[in-house]
């Protein structure tokens, strides 16, 4: 497991080849955020950069993955394809900290 810098948020590793985010803010009352998935084997090394923008994670599968972890780069790169947005549901999977509002207008 390991902490974002600011400690608000938890990343867990899983033996089903996923991390967890969880919000911490209320350490007695811990929120998961999103599943992040897509490694071929268990989950076995996470770390937050130093600014939080960036979590990666190594797998059995001998595969390391980099999640960008800054809401503003997501929405950007959203809005890259004409006529595209985020519903509140593909905006809560991918922006689970950040409060919702329409993109790309």
């Amino acid at each position: 497991m390991a902490f974002s810098p600011h400690g608000n948020i938890l990343a867990t590793a899983s033996g089903d080849h996923t991390t967890q985010l969880w919000d911490v803010t209320d350490p007695a009352r811990p929120q998961l955020l999103t599943t992040l998935t897509g490694h071929g084997s268990w989950v076995r090394a996470l770390a937050f950069s130093s600014d939080g923008g960036t979590l990666a994670t190594g797998s059995g599968d001998r595969t390391v993955r980099l999640w960008d972890m800054d809401a503003d780069r997501l929405v950007a790169a959203a809005c890259v394809k004409p006529g595209y947005g985020l519903t509140i549901d593909q905006w809560r999977k991918v922006l689970p900290t950040a409060p919702y509002h329409p993109i790309c207008a």
